[in-house]
């Protein structure tokens, strides 16, 4: 299947000269790095002792693990969590047309990556240095480079180039915040102009390319990448597991919230005591961006709600009305199990914000907030399909929670319309096809 599929396309690539054309500023980028060593290797050298680098740090430098399997690939690259969890949803769908593979940057989400995925080959990004670059490149031989959202790499995607293995950003979903700080920084938005092909969200991020100085016919908008729906045997597993461990019954309320910030979880301790109020019987399920954040626990403490840390369950199922989920890599199989969620990062202009197609998967109800600047192309599908739910206050969040345990009929509509969208959601992953491969 793998070489059939590399047979039956070819991917768009820059004209030679463009690719020469750029070595002047690629040049000046590698002497800028030399010129900073110094800081660089105690920086790197900090990293590798935390989380992010633990453990796959002097791996990566040395350009990652040769695969298992010979090549060509289409090489999928992600970071944290959330990118990775696109990633692997990207390369499920592709491989069936090319042999594909997805290149992890942070610890945690290569495990995870591990765990949850035996059909897609998993490997490490090299560091971002030249000669880790061409290590992973020349074993791995890739005939694609697809980002997914961004890269810092960028002797990574210049190594590429000039090898000739062309290199694309896809599912880029760019903030009026970021893409200043993109054009205040040295090289910040060469990411994006030394691309072959960028894959955008929506036209509003096609606008701030344009406006960094991609090539307007370099970009295609492709629309949000839509998850694969969660579905036979193994997703019925994964949520009699997760009722066990709270344990709920089918038919109790759960809210899951996730990668919530500090200043929103009072106001969701609030809506919940409200929901409380009318089913004594609820249960919150709360994970925090920032798991080491003691913000939680005081947040929780001056709730008065007792609570219990995922990490200290010891196998014994949870019996206080609020879970703390106090580890990495669960949230995405939590959903499961929920009754409605709730996506965070929405309620105050801070931070990315959670995605809501994660939840949307499993077909549960989302509610967010009303600021989802980085999430907006998302969002915006999500309201368009009557599958998301905006509240600005506990009060609003409280009713909305209600009205998804309560009304069945709500219930059913709801999850006709959310199956509709997934299965039109599909056809994104065919965009990213066409838009990055031509028939031979």
């Amino acid at each position: 299947m793998g070489a059939a599929g590399t047979r039956a396309g070819r991917i768009q690539v820059s004209e030679p000269k463009e690719v020469w054309r750029d070595l002047p500023w690629y040049l000046a980028y590698c002497a800028y790095h030399l010129f900073l060593l110094p800081a660089l290797a105690c920086v790197g050298l900090a990293r590798f002792r935390r989380e992010k680098l633990r453990g796959i740090g002097w791996r990566r430098l040395a350009g990652g693990a040769p695969p298992k399997d010979k090549g060509p690939w289409l090489v999928l690259v992600a970071g944290a969590l959330g990118e990775t969890r696109t990633a692997l949803n990207a390369a499920s769908y592709l491989s069936r047309q090319v042999r594909t593979a997805v290149w992890l940057q942070q610890a945690k989400p290569y495990q995870v990556a591990l765990r949850a995925s035996e059909e897609v080959a998993i490997g490490l990004a090299p560091l971002n240095n030249p000669l880790s670059a061409l290590i992973a490149v020349v074993r791995w031989r890739p005939t694609a480079l697809m980002f997914v959202e961004g890269t810092s790499n960028l002797h990574l995607m210049m190594v590429a180039r000039l090898l000739g293995i062309p290199v694309v950003i896809a599912n880029v979903s760019l903030t009026e915040y970021r893409m200043q700080k993109y054009m205040a920084r040295p090289f910040g938005a060469k990411r994006f102009l030394i691309a072959d092909r960028l894959l955008a969200q929506g036209e509003v991020h096609r606008a701030r390319l344009v406006r960094l100085g991609v090539r307007d016919d370099r970009i295609s908008v492709s629309g949000p990448l839509v998850p694969m729906p969660q579905e036979g045997e193994e997703a019925r597993r994964c949520i009699r597991e997760w009722r066990e461990r709270l344990g709920v019954r089918e038919s109790d309320l759960v809210i899951v919230a996730g990668s919530t910030y500090a200043e929103e979880e009072p106001m969701l301790l609030e809506a919940f005591a409200l929901v409380k109020a009318q089913r004594p019987m609820a249960r919150l399920v709360l994970a925090p961006r920032h798991t080491s954040s003691d913000s939680v626990d005081d947040a929780l403490k001056r709730s008065g709600f007792e609570y219990e840390r995922r990490s200290l369950l010891n196998g014994r199922p949870a019996s206080a009305p609020v879970v703390l989920l106090d580890t990495q890599g669960e949230l995405g199989r939590l959903w499961g199990v929920a009754t409605v969620a709730f996506v965070g990062g929405s309620l105050f202009p801070h931070g990315p914000g959670h995605c809501p197609l994660e939840p949307l998967s499993w077909c549960v109800p989302v509610t967010m907030g009303p600021e989802y600047h980085q999430q907006e192309a998302a969002v915006e599908v999500c309201r368009e399909w009557g599958v998301v739910r905006i509240c600005d206050a506990p009060d609003a969040l409280a009713q909305e929670w209600l009205r998804a345990a309560e009304d069945e009929e709500y219930r059913r509509a709801f999850r006709e319309r959310c199956e509709r969208f997934l299965e039109a959601g599909q056809e994104v992953y065919q965009r990213w096809w066409e838009s990055v491969f031509r028939s031979v």
